[in-house]
């Protein structure tokens, strides 16, 4: 009796065994299932990875090449405005130039004419106070003295015809129209010295000394002209040569510039 109770124990305690084990198999069968799909997933996600990425490289191939044309397209663009500025720059140089040389060419002018003017002003001057004035000073002395002995000689002519009618037996209407010739021109005479006294002093004190102080003044001006002259053609020859020298900077920047381009485009 005893061996039976111990031998359906044994029974019971095999049958649970084998229930644990089966249970035990089922759950590991589906924690199998579940990781497969997970599994299946991660591969087809790095197959689509690497199937994509020969895509992605094709696409991106262009983009670079479009992006190195647009590069090289700037690069020549400016290259060729900078060419461009050169050449007008070099123009512009020689505009410089020749506008210095112009300037400098007029300035000459405008000195030697200033000069001109005043050394001919300054020998009419010397001709006047050591020539013309002495001589019309002179002049008018002289026909001064040849009034004053008009005067004379008229005044001594009808005194003589006066003493001479006075003794004579002409008649009185002969003697009247002698003696009255004789006044009239006496009385010219007179007037005659009293202009040419009046012409006299005009030019000692007035005519001669305003000549002379006009021409000095004329003088004056003209050697100041002839400093103005020389200040104006030194001051446009320093704005002409800060022209031609701006201009040669501007072409040496932009030489450099175009150089450092063409550096550019060859890389």
């Amino acid at each position: 009796m005893r061996s039976m109770l111990i031998a359906g124990s044994l029974a019971a305690v095999m049958v649970l065994s084998i229930g644990c084990a089966e249970r035990c198999c089922e759950v590991e069968c589906d924690a199998a299932d579940d990781q497969a799909p997970a599994a299946g997933a991660k591969a087809e996600s790095a197959e689509g990875s690497s199937k994509s990425t020969p895509g992605d490289a094709s696409k991106s191939g262009p983009a670079d090449a479009s992006k190195a044309e647009k590069e090289r397209a700037e690069k020549v663009a400016k290259r060729d405005k900078l060419a461009r500025e050169l050449a007008i720059a070099r123009e512009k140089l020689q505009q410089s130039q020749l506008a210095q040389q112009h300037a400098e060419a007029e300035s000459k002018e405008s000195l030697a004419k200033a000069a001109v003017e005043r050394d001919l002003t300054g020998k009419k001057l010397r001709d006047l106070e050591e020539v013309g004035a002495p001589l019309r000073r002179e002049n008018s002395a002289l026909a001064l003295q040849r009034a004053e002995d008009a005067l004379k000689e008229a005044d001594e002519e009808l005194a003589q015809l006066e003493m001479m009618y006075k003794e004579s037996e002409l008649a009185d209407k002969t003697r009247e129209i002698v003696i009255e010739r004789a006044k009239r021109r006496l009385d010219r005479a007179r007037k005659a010295l009293e202009t040419q006294k009046k012409e006299h002093v005009q030019l000692e004190q007035t005519t001669l000394p305003m000549e002379i102080s006009e021409l000095k003044v004329q003088l004056e001006q003209k050697s100041l002209a002839v400093d103005a002259a020389q200040r104006s053609a030194a001051l446009g020859a320093i704005g002409k040569r800060i022209d031609v020298l701006g201009a040669q900077a501007e072409i040496a920047r932009l030489e450099q510039e175009l150089v450092d381009a063409e550096r550019e485009l060859s890389k």
